[in-house]
């Protein structure tokens, strides 16, 4: 990559890390850590959502128990405050995120359009 936009990329890297909305996702990460059933909901909710992508990735199915089971976890995920908050803080972030992808990649979006 060009040393130029490796700068830039590296100092938007750091304005992000400043953001009110970072700062409030680290805060309810660190919370939601603190409280060790959601922690530890969260992360076997992740080790599931892994294991069944890569299951599709390999072209299988899961089980209808393993969907059942995913299913029930997200639910019981949905009831842990300390999770949901963890999501709406990620949206936040993920908001940003998205605006610069589409500011970065406006002159692919100008090409192809003209």
């Amino acid at each position: 990559m060009d040393k130029q936009m490796t700068e830039v990329a590296n100092q938007l890297q750091n304005d992000l890390i400043s953001t009110p909305q970072y700062k409030e996702l680290e805060k309810a990460f660190s919370d939601l850590k603190e409280d060790k059933a959601a922690y530890q909901l969260f992360k076997n909710f992740q080790q599931s959502q892994n294991s069944l992508q890569q299951k599709q990735a390999q072209g299988s199915r899961p089980t209808d128990q393993e969907i059942k089971s995913f299913q029930s976890m997200a639910q019981e995920m949905r009831n842990q405050k300390s999770i949901t908050t963890l999501m709406t803080k990620e949206r936040q972030v993920s908001d940003i995120l998205d605006g610069l992808n589409k500011i970065i990649t406006k002159p692919l979006l100008d090409l192809y359009q003209n």
